[in-house]
């Protein structure tokens, strides 16, 4: 997988864009669950995962910002926001959700990580048949979780 660097925004940026055009909609997980997201402008695709207590709508500030450069997509997390949820939880099915999402999406895509949705998007990453596709991910706040999973990946 090729890396590219993702720059982060700044605030003065922040305050003088506008509010983006987005559409909601849901993709069928593996096993069947409904998965929402929230997307909005063109051009390659950017998944974003959120941590484990937000929702897709905590990434809406910067949805403008994102959206001249990317079709940007934020998911809920299954049992977040507007996600459906099926019993017995499990790591694997979030990973599964977040592969669903990914392969929805048209073109490239981008995968930006927040926390325990770093965790899902990283283990996603080896289970996407769209690994061509996918061109960078974006990370923050899982480095201890993904060193370990990286090392048990190896062996």
């Amino acid at each position: 997988m090729r890396t590219i660097a993702v720059s982060i925004l700044s605030i003065g940026t922040l305050a003088a864009a506008g509010p983006a055009q987005t559409s909601i909609s849901t993709v069928a997980s593996a096993d069947g669950t409904s998965i929402a997201i929230e997307c909005a402008g063109a051009g390659p695709s950017l998944v974003i995962v959120h941590g484990g207590t937000g929702d897709r709508t905590r990434w809406r500030p910067l949805l403008p910002l994102l959206a001249s450069k990317f079709r940007v997509c934020a998911m809920d997390r299954r049992a977040h926001g507007a996600s459906g949820d099926t019993l017995p939880y499990s790591l694997q099915k979030e990973v599964e959700d977040v592969v669903a999402v990914v392969a929805a999406q048209p073109g490239s895509v981008f995968v930006l990580g927040h926390s325990f949705g770093a965790v899902c998007a990283f283990e996603a990453a080896f289970h996407t048949s769209r690994s061509p596709d996918l061109r960078s991910m974006s990370l923050r706040s899982a480095w201890r979780i993904i060193r370990q999973s990286s090392r048990a990946w190896r062996h």
